[in-house]
């Protein structure tokens, strides 16, 4: 029910208030994001999926100032890989700031110069991500599996706790691109 009603709101937002043009900080657009971090915040990992997908489809993700920006947004336990994320970019350098993908399956997604500062990727699956030129400054990566993953020119400052920091030990190496990346205090 609750996500009948954020698709039906956003729709309205959408044809009716002009949502994907409105100028950043208006009220639609102001409006669209709170609704859409109430919804996120309240359903399961399969519903949150749908959400994603209508803003992608909707063009609300897109650009370098999406109409509805994700970051601080709850995805946790969320499946990004195969419906969305594989092989597609959510937006030009995509802001998910402060985002939750704690035990999200992000195999394959193509996150390049993605900003994930602050976000939870604990136990999430980034095999083989692209992940070049991202920003994890303070991102949580412990025991995410980064087997694969490109993280060539990568910052992954991270000034945590030691328990908190990133890990690496046992992803296999060999096969993870870590060219350029920025281990400081790791």
């Amino acid at each position: 029910e609750a996500l009948q009603t954020y698709l039906g709101q956003v729709g309205t937002l959408l044809l009716k208030e002009g949502l994907r043009s409105a100028e950043e900080g208006s009220q639609v657009r102001t409006l669209a994001r709170a609704r859409t971090l109430t919804v996120l915040g309240r359903l399961g990992p399969d519903r949150k999926r749908t959400v994603i997908e209508f803003l992608y489809e909707a063009s609300l993700l897109n650009g370098d100032n999406p109409a509805i920006p994700l970051n601080n947004a709850n995805l946790s336990g969320i499946d990004l890989s195969s419906r969305y994320l594989k092989d597609r970019r959510i937006t030009g350098d995509p802001n998910l700031e402060g985002i939750n993908l704690s035990g999200a399956d992000l195999s394959e997604a193509d996150l390049r110069s993605a900003n994930l500062t602050q976000a939870d990727l604990r136990g999430a699956d980034l095999r083989e991500a692209d992940l070049r030129w991202a920003y994890l400054y303070d991102a949580t990566l412990f025991r995410a599996d980064l087997r694969e993953a490109d993280l060539s020119g990568a910052n992954i400052n991270n000034g945590l706790p030691r328990e908190d920091l990133v890990y690496v030990s046992k992803a296999d190496t060999s096969v993870v691109s870590l060219q350029g990346a920025d281990l400081n205090q790791a």
